[in-house]
C-alpha cells in the first residue's frame, strides 16, 4: 500500500516546477567510495557530504540542517533470499552513540519555509503527526498542507516526495540481485566532531533463518554541529 501512495505522490511531483532537483543513477559497487563484504553480501556507501553535490540531488545543502546523507549500494551475491531492511542499519560513532536513520519524509520537511505562520507551521506538524499514528504519514502531511498556501507548500510536498524516491526501501533481493538508495543520520544538536563512523548494516538471511551483519567504516566525514544553521 505505501508504494500506492508513493506512485501517486511522484506523479503529482511531476506537474509541478517549484521544487528542482536532479535524479541520482544507480550507482555500481566499484564506483563509490567505500565497500565491505560479509558471508554472501557486498554493501558499498557513499557520504553525499559534498555542498555541490547535495544541492544537485537534493535542492539544498543538507549539512546545514546537520544531515548527513549516505547513498548504499547492496548486491547479493548468495543462492539465498536476503531481506534488507533500512530500520535495521545504524551509524556508530567514535564516543559509542549509535544512530538510527531518519526517514526520508521527515528530512525533507526540516526546512520549514520563513514566511509560514506559526500556525501554519503547527498545522504542518499536527497533520505529520496525525498521519504518524494513523499509519499514513502521506495522509497526515496532506492534512498539514491543507493549512499552508502557494508555493511554499508545493515545494515542501515536492522536496518531499522526491527525498522519499531516493530512500533505500524495505526489500527482499535474491540471487546477484542488488537495491540502493539513501539512509539519512541526524546527529543531536551539540555533538562533538567526528570525521569517521561505522555504519552496520544487519542482514537477514531468510533461507537459513539468521541475521549477519555488514560493518561499513566510513571516513572523511567531517561533521560539525557549528555547521548547521540555528
Amino acid at each position: 500500500m505505501r508504494y500506492v501512495f508513493g506512485i501517486a505522490l511522484v506523479l503529482w511531483v511531476s506537474s509541478c516546477s517549484a521544487y528542482e532537483a536532479k535524479p541520482i543513477a544507480a550507482p555500481s559497487i566499484e564506483a563509490l567510495p567505500f565497500s565491505r563484504t560479509q558471508a554472501t553480501v557486498t554493501v558499498a556507501g557513499d557520504p553525499y557530504l559534498d555542498r555541490v553535490r547535495s544541492e544537485t540531488f537534493f535542492g539544498q545543502d543538507l549539512s546545514k540542517l546537520g544531515v548527513i546523507p549516505i547513498q548504499l549500494f547492496v548486491q547479493n551475491h548468495g543462492e539465498g533470499q536476503v531481506w534488507l531492511q533500512p530500520s535495521s542499519i545504524s551509524l556508530n560513532l567514535p564516543d559509542g552513540t549509535s544512530l538510527k536513520p531518519v526517514r526520508a519524509m521527515v528530512v525533507g520537511a526540516m526546512k520549514i519555509p520563513r514566511d509560514l505562520s506559526g500556525g501554519e507551521v503547527a498545522g504542518l506538524a499536527l497533520g505529520g503527526v496525525v498521519g504518524a499514528f494513523g499509519g499514513n504519514p502521506f495522509v497526515g502531511l496532506e492534512l498539514g498542507g491543507r493549512i499552508m498556501e502557494g508555493k511554499e507548500r508545493d515545494k515542501v510536498f515536492q522536496r518531499i516526495a522526491d527525498y522519499w524516491t531516493k530512500e533505500l526501501k524495505d526489500v527482499i533481493v535474491g540471487k546477484n540481485e542488488s537495491a540502493h538508495g539513501f539512509v539519512f543520520f541526524v546527529p543531536n544538536w551539540g555533538r562533538a566532531a567526528f570525521d569517521e563512523a561505522t555504519l552496520v548494516y544487519n542482514l537477514l538471511d531468510i533461507g537459513e533463518a539468521k541475521r549477519f551483519a555488514v560493518l561499513l567504516p566510513l571516513t572523511g566525514l567531517r561533521y560539525s554541529s557549528s555547521s548547521k544553521d540555528p
